[in-house]
């Protein structure tokens, strides 16, 4: 469990690099919702192992952040549900994460909890490569998970590089 935090938290710090420039697209995002994704399927699968361990009140606190209905049972679709808000997205994997680190100190010492040994078992297959592969398959799988995110001075500094036609031009 404790590799596959570390290879999360690198792709994290990947995700979160510049690209060089200020894009249309802010693909650093994108790429944020598709870790949160993934680690969200992680948690749905494993919730009872969760909130067992660790409580039901924080795994809630994720499931509001990401706006899941407190009605639904099971994992929720999140397609045209993730939100574009950096800061939020950043909010959102670093309590996750703490989830994950949270259950990992409780029951590191008994090993004894067997949905604990499946779900250890589980990440011990999750390498970086596979990681990324399921990241890659599910962005293929959920291509529309928001919309794309455009920031408002964008348009302002694509006016300023974009030549005017003038109407002497257009004769």
């Amino acid at each position: 469990m404790d590799q596959f935090i570390k290879d999360i938290n690198s792709l994290i710090t990947i995700a979160k690099e510049p690209i060089g420039k200020q894009p249309l697209i802010e693909h650093n995002i994108i790429e944020k919702q598709y870790i949160v994704y993934y680690l969200y399927r992680i948690l749905c699968k494993y919730e009872q192992l969760f909130s067992t361990n660790i409580s039901f009140e924080k795994v809630r606190d994720i499931y509001d952040l990401l706006r899941i209905p407190r009605s639904n049972k099971g994992c929720y679709s999140m397609t045209l549900k993730m939100t574009s808000n950096d800061n939020l997205i950043d909010i959102i994997l670093m309590g996750i994460i703490e989830l994950f680190n949270q259950l990992n100190e409780n029951l590191k010492m008994t090993m004894t909890n067997n949905h604990f040994l499946k779900f250890t078992e589980f990440l011990k297959k999750k390498k970086l490569e596979v990681i990324i592969h399921d990241l890659m398959e599910l962005h293929q799988l959920v291509p529309n998970l928001s919309a794309p995110i455009v920031k408002p001075y964008m348009y302002n500094k694509l006016a300023l590089e974009v030549p005017q036609n003038s109407k002497s031009d257009n004769k």
